[in-house]
């Protein structure tokens, strides 16, 4: 009976075994604890790996840097066969990290937030916009040369400047071919 008491108690997560318990109860009760606390941490890695492999970062609703780095690669190759241009922005908000200090953690957020609304409204319907770190943004645009994305990138900032005329935007372009036939070419983070 004690056995099936520490055994109900450790699954409802109370970790303390019960103590009249005889010494091969006992053990039996350590093994199990140590097993669930594996599986506990195990589940752990797991929801870890799943949120680093996800398709969209959590804050942003934006695609993650797993993803457009993946589709980055898979546009490149489209581009090449069909000899079509793809660009390709970094964005990053240069002093993020002291806006983020000088505010709140909160007002950071609300700043990646924004950033992604924006993103979404000047994107087009096969551009992929990502966000890749704090303040740090980049954009996939399939069938676009420098100066069509040159366009879209100056309204982008223009509309984040307008709300956040304390954020310092630094921005890289480049695109296939002129600039590289290969992601990592392009890829620059």
């Amino acid at each position: 009976h004690n056995i099936k008491t520490a055994a109900q108690r450790l699954a409802e997560g109370n970790m303390t075994p019960v103590e009249e318990a005889d010494s091969s109860s006992a053990d039996e009760i350590k093994d199990l604890q140590h097993s669930l606390k594996l599986i506990a941490r195990n589940a752990k890695d797991l929801a870890d790996k799943v949120d680093r492999l996800s398709f969209r970062d959590k804050l942003t609703g934006l695609y993650s840097a797993t993803y457009i780095r993946e589709r980055l690669d898979e546009e490149i190759s489209r581009a090449f066969h069909y000899q079509r241009p793809c660009a390709f922005a970094n964005i990053t908000v240069a002093n993020f990290e002291e806006l983020a200090r000088n505010h709140t953690e909160e007002k950071a957020a609300m700043l990646s937030k924004h950033i992604a609304q924006i993103f979404n409204r000047h994107v087009g319907e096969f551009d992929r916009a990502a966000c890749v770190g704090r303040g740090e943004f980049m954009i996939i645009f399939p069938d676009k040369n420098k100066k069509k994305c040159i366009e879209v990138i100056e309204r982008i900032g223009a509309d984040i400047l307008l709300d956040h005329k304390e954020a310092l935007l630094s921005v890289g372009i480049s695109e296939n071919p002129i600039d590289g036939v290969e992601a990592d070419s392009l890829y620059v983070k």
